[in-house]
């Protein structure tokens, strides 16, 4: 922040001339145990597809004040190849972090600052089917082939989006 500092000698109470000087106090470098992954976002989530899922966090020094410069090693990690991410320093001492994959699925996330994990890191990252895409919908059964009228014919139709992820129909679809 900025301060006022005023400087003057003991023995006598007179200011030294200039005083009070100005002085600003930067904050230090970013450091993991005082940076987090905000709770009220955890765990992630994003939707296979083009979109990108994302995240900013702001890193803070050790004694907790924020960051407002860039540079430092700032990392998010994923345990699978199937999951794509970027990571942005915005030179501002925040980070900004996007993912995006084609595959559903639960999958280890981390985030860390010179190869340290952040507070609430590791968390999950759950990436959820996109909607339904009936081209890639399965039906399969006996009642397919043939039927008799008045009695049950049996199929199974298997729901799954435009990735070929299984795909939980919503509640407005109906069949027929």
């Amino acid at each position: 922040g900025k301060y006022k500092l005023f400087v003057g000698l003991r023995q006598q109470s007179a200011a030294l001339p200039g005083s009070p000087f100005d002085l600003i106090v930067a904050p230090g470098a970013a450091f993991a145990p005082s940076t987090a992954l905000p709770k009220h976002l955890l765990p992630l989530s994003g939707v296979v597809g083009e979109t990108w899922g994302s995240l900013t966090i702001f890193a803070h020094d050790k004694i907790g004040n924020q960051c407002v410069r860039g540079g430092a090693r700032v990392k998010m990690h994923v345990n699978s190849s199937d999951v794509v991410i970027e990571n942005t320093d915005n030179r501002d001492g925040s980070y900004g972090f996007k993912w995006r994959s084609e595959q559903s699925g639960t999958y280890e996330i981390s985030v860390t600052i010179n190869g340290v994990p952040v507070v609430n890191s590791p968390t999950m990252l759950t990436m959820l089917a996109a909607n339904l895409d009936v081209g890639n919908c399965e039906a399969r059964g006996s009642g397919l082939e043939s039927a008799t009228a008045g009695k049950p014919a049996v199929l199974r139709i298997t729901c799954k989006d435009k990735f070929s992820n299984p795909a939980t129909p919503g509640v407005n679809l109906k069949f027929g």
